[in-house]
């Protein structure tokens, strides 16, 4: 039952990855100048907002889950691995949180140098 619920959140993590990209990519890259959105002046406005900052903290989070729980059911399916299911988890949750905690750092530093201007 347990195994369930995280392949739950899987398809869940993949669905809001699917609505959050599709955002990203018609109003960053398709609606008005595209050159003009990926300046530094549009990034540093945007990094500056935070309901954008919202928006790429869930984004890291659900990206990390969905690519880390699809990673861990590929290596779980090589016969010597499975043996070893605690410590393929466990290796894997330490490197989606280490990665979590350093993608929160870049989005507070980008917030910071996007007030500056």
């Amino acid at each position: 039952m347990r195994e369930s619920r995280f392949w739950f959140l899987f398809f869940f993590a993949g669905l809001v990855l699917f609505v959050l990209l599709g955002y990203h990519i018609v109003f960053i890259h398709l609606l008005g100048d595209y050159e003009l959105n990926i300046g530094f002046q549009s990034v540093a406005a945007r990094s500056a907002s935070s309901a954008y900052a919202v928006f790429y903290l869930l984004f890291l989070l659900f990206a990390l889950y969905h690519g880390f729980y699809g990673l861990r059911t590929i290596l779980l399916e090589v016969e010597a691995l499975a043996r070893h299911h605690r410590t393929v988890t466990g290796v894997l949750v330490v490197l989606g949180v280490g990665l979590f905690a350093y993608g929160t750092w870049a989005l507070f530093a980008a917030m910071r140098i996007g007030a500056t201007g």
